[in-house]
């Protein structure tokens, strides 16, 4: 079953700032739901975008 997070919640689990988060949200590169006015960012969705990102050193 998908966890559903805050923008904070999911700025820790991703170990970024809720700022940057929020320009990745903006910018249409993270998708979200929306209820009202309340964001939610999916477990499955962040994992997909963190691997997306994801650059050998």
């Amino acid at each position: 079953m998908s966890k559903y997070m805050t923008i904070p919640a999911a700025a820790a689990a991703a170990n970024v700032s809720h700022s940057t988060l929020r320009r990745q949200i903006a910018a249409g590169a993270l998708p979200v739901i929306r209820v009202g006015g309340c964001v939610r960012v999916m477990d499955e969705t962040l994992a997909a975008f963190m691997a997306a990102h994801e650059v050998s050193a």
